[in-house]
C-alpha cells in the first residue's frame, strides 16, 4: 500500500508491508478492534507525512477532531497508542507522538519503481503453453484446442475449485465450467479476459438460477395445494 504525500516537493510514499500488518503492537489489541486499530496506524502514518516534522524520528500532533474525520474513538486511539508505547514503536510527547524509526515506513520514488517492476515480473513469470486465450496473470487461461482450463499450478487448481464448491453448492462445477467455456470460445470478444472471473460470474448466475428453480412450486406442489383448497371447500359444505 503507498500513500502519496501530496504537500512534498518531492513524490514520497508510505512502505506497508507484511511486517507491518503483523507487528506485535496489535497483538495487545483486542481481536474485535485489531483491524480498526490497524487502519488507525495507517491513518496516523498518513497525517505524519503530511504534517509531521522530522526525518529519523517523526512528531505529529493529534487533535480530536482528525480522530473524529476519520471515525475513530479516543478510547481505541489510547488503547492503541499505549499498545504501541509498550512495543516501542512511538513515544508520547505532549499532545504529540513520536514515531520511531520513521525511516521504516518510507519507500522512495526509486524504491517504488524498482517495486513495481518487481511485481509485474513476478506476475508475468507464468508462461502458459500456446495456443491459449486469456490473462495469465490470473492464474488461469483456457486451450481453444481441447477447450478446458489451464492451471498455473495444481495447488492454485485445488484451492480455487473448493471454494467454487463450496460457494455454489446447487451448481455441478465441472459440467458449468465446461459450458461457460464453449459458450464464451464461441463468441471471442475479448481473447484476454480473466477467466478466473468469467467463469466465477458464469457459476454465480447458475447457482442464482438453481435458487430461483427450486423455489418455484412445481406440479406436485401445485397439486397439494388444490387438494387442501378442496378439502376446505368440502368441510365448510358438511357444516
Amino acid at each position: 500500500m503507498a500513500l502519496s504525500d501530496m504537500t512534498s516537493v518531492t513524490p514520497a510514499w508510505l512502505a506497508l508491508t507484511t511486517d507491518w500488518w503483523e507487528s506485535p503492537m496489535f497483538d495487545e489489541i483486542s481481536k474485535d478492534d485489531r483491524l480498526a486499530a490497524r487502519g488507525l496506524w495507517a491513518c496516523i502514518l498518513a497525517r505524519a507525512m503530511s504534517h509531521g516534522k522530522g526525518s529519523y524520528h517523526r512528531q505529529v500532533r493529534m487533535r480530536n477532531g482528525w480522530l473524529a474525520s476519520i471515525g475513530a474513538t479516543r478510547t481505541l486511539f489510547d488503547e492503541f497508542i499505549e499498545s504501541a508505547v509498550r512495543d516501542g514503536a512511538i513515544e508520547r510527547d505532549g499532545e504529540s507522538i513520536v514515531i520511531c524509526n520513521w525511516g521504516f515506513y518510507q519507500m522512495d520514488d526509486v524504491e517504488r519503481k524498482k517495486s513495481l517492476i518487481k511485481k509485474s515480473s513476478l506476475a508475468d513469470a507464468w508462461k502458459p503453453p500456446s495456443p491459449y486465450t486469456g490473462t495469465p496473470t490470473c492464474g488461469i487461461v483456457v486451450d481453444p484446442s481441447v477447450a478446458s482450463l489451464v492451471w498455473r499450478e495444481d495447488k492454485l487448481r485445488a484451492s480455487v475449485t473448493a471454494q467454487w464448491t463450496e460457494a455454489y453448492p446447487d451448481v455441478d462445477v465441472a459440467r458449468e465450467i465446461a459450458s461457460c467455456i464453449q459458450y464464451f470460445l464461441a463468441k471471442p470478444r475479448r481473447p484476454q479476459a480473466n477467466w478466473r472471473r468469467r467463469v466465477n460470474n458464469w457459476l454465480r448466475k447458475s447457482q442464482n438460477w438453481a435458487e430461483n428453480r427450486s423455489a418455484r412450486p412445481g406440479p406436485d406442489r401445485k397439486r397439494d395445494a388444490r387438494a387442501v383448497i378442496d378439502e376446505a371447500i368440502r368441510k365448510s359444505g358438511d357444516a
